[in-house]
């Protein structure tokens, strides 16, 4: 993966195909050495975003531990409850991506460590008369980038506070998400 900018874009009248020009910031000629001449490539472009901390994912865990052991909860019970409150949504092709669970069982999703849902009011009944509900997935902490683990962590912090946990100060969490490279102000 590489990263750079569109320096233009312009159309091949014989082919009527688009021509698209990228100024990249790493050296990518072993890259075209090796594809040059290929005839159909798998191109994806989009807009660059920071990865985030490993240590803002800790810190995340380190937190949703201290309220889980407040609260007299479990971690993965806790942890679906602020993916819930301060996550994000998982987007294919910019629709979310619904399941629907027995609603019955919403205490399992509940602990579910593996996947990540948020329930919805929508309930059906079905055929074998068990009630439905329709759950949207959650995109799990260790996929966010710097923005979406911003949000994440502000939420937590708030909810720790909020409880009385210790949490970083605020001089020191500005310090740390600055160097997440996000917009602190």
């Amino acid at each position: 993966m590489a990263t750079g900018k569109i320096h233009d874009i312009a159309i091949d009248f014989a082919t009527r195909h688009q021509l698209i020009t990228f100024e990249m910031n790493e050296d990518i000629s072993a890259s075209y050495e090796n594809l040059k001449n290929k005839d159909k490539l798998t191109i994806e472009f989009k807009q660059y975003r920071e990865k985030r901390s490993l240590n803002a994912n800790a810190y995340f865990h380190v937190l949703l531990g201290k309220i889980a052991d407040v609260q007299h909860v479990s971690k993965p019970f806790m942890k679906n409850f602020l993916l819930r409150r301060y996550g994000q949504l998982a987007l294919i092709d910019d629709k979310l991506m619904d399941f629907i669970v027995r609603d019955d069982l919403s205490d399992q999703v509940d602990e579910c460590e593996e996947v990540h849902l948020k329930p919805t009011s929508h309930t059906t009944t079905m055929a074998n008369g068990k009630v439905y509900r329709v759950y949207y997935l959650l995109i799990g902490s260790h996929e966010y980038n710097t923005q979406e683990m911003s949000v994440l962590i502000d939420g937590t912090v708030s909810e720790a506070k909020e409880l009385g946990i210790e949490t970083m100060t605020p001089d020191d969490l500005e310090r740390m998400k600055s160097k997440w490279g996000v917009d602190v102000g």
